[in-house]
């Protein structure tokens, strides 16, 4: 998606842009599909938690000095 700059004035509410709603997406979108993205954005929350984990653990062990 690409940037797109805009101007406000905070004195004007006619200078604030509309918004862009896809209605009949939205009201095709049913509870199992909103079920579904959650299962995924939990997973991938834990996934991404799994990698920073791992990432410390890789770090810290190769700054162990042995002895």
């Amino acid at each position: 998606m690409k940037t797109v700059k805009i101007s406000i004035d905070p004195e004007n509410p006619v200078s604030l842009p509309e918004g862009r709603v896809d209605f009949n997406r939205l009201d095709a979108t049913n509870e199992q599909d909103i079920a579904a993205q959650q299962h995924s954005d939990e997973t991938n929350a834990m996934l991404d938690a799994a990698k920073v984990v791992m990432e410390h653990c890789d770090s810290q062990i190769r700054n162990t000095q042995l002895y």
